[in-house]
C-alpha cells in the first residue's frame, strides 16, 4: 500500500480575541482555528507559505476593520453536505446575520436545521467561513467552537465597522 503525505504548513496568528493556529496545504488554507490552550511547537514544526501568509495578512486587515470579504485560497475538507452548507456562509454579508433556520432553507430543507447547525459547528475555517454569522430563532447568540464570547466580539467589531446595529439579512 502507497501512503502519501500531504506537506502541511502552519503559521500562529495573535489576534487580538486569541491566538489563531492557520494549517495549509500547497493548495490552500485547511484549517482556522483558535487556540483554546497553549500549544508548545518545536520551530521545525511552524513552517508558513504563501496560504499561511496571505491568511495572516488578510486576518490583520479584518482585525483592523479594513477588510470585509477574505480573499485567501481555502481548501475545506468535508463531507458534500458540510461543503454545501459552507459554501453558503460566505454569502452571509459582513456585519450582517441569519438564522441556522434561514441557512438551512437556503440550502434547499427547512427541516435541517439541526443539521444544518451541526455543520456549522464543525467548521475548520473560522473567520474565512463566518459561522459566527449564523445564529439562533430569535437572534440569540448559540453555538460557536470558538466559544460564544468570541463571536460576539467578531459580530460587535463587524458592526462597528459598517456603522450598524447587529440585525437579520
Amino acid at each position: 500500500m502507497l501512503v502519501t503525505t500531504i506537506p502541511a504548513y502552519t503559521q500562529l496568528y495573535a489576534s487580538p480575541i486569541g491566538d489563531i493556529t492557520i494549517t495549509a496545504t500547497a493548495q490552500g488554507v485547511t484549517h482556522v482555528s483558535f487556540t483554546t490552550q497553549v500549544v508548545t511547537y518545536s520551530t521545525a514544526s511552524i513552517q508558513p507559505n504563501v496560504h499561511t501568509m496571505h491568511c495572516v495578512a488578510e486576518l490583520e486587515q479584518y482585525f483592523a476593520g479594513t477588510l470585509t470579504q477574505f480573499t485567501t485560497t481555502i481548501v475545506p475538507t468535508g463531507t458534500a453536505f458540510q461543503l454545501q452548507v459552507w459554501n453558503q456562509l460566505v454569502q452571509v454579508p459582513y456585519g450582517h446575520t441569519i438564522t441556522y433556520g434561514t441557512q438551512a432553507i437556503r440550502y434547499g430543507n427547512a427541516k435541517a436545521i439541526r443539521a444544518t447547525a451541526s455543520a456549522n459547528g464543525s467548521n475548520p475555517i473560522a473567520l474565512l467561513l463566518p459561522c459566527h454569522r449564523v445564529v439562533g430563532k430569535s437572534g440569540k447568540l448559540t453555538g460557536y467552537a470558538g466559544a460564544l464570547w468570541r463571536k460576539q466580539w467578531l459580530l460587535t467589531h463587524e458592526a462597528r465597522y459598517i456603522g450598524a446595529e447587529l440585525g437579520l439579512v
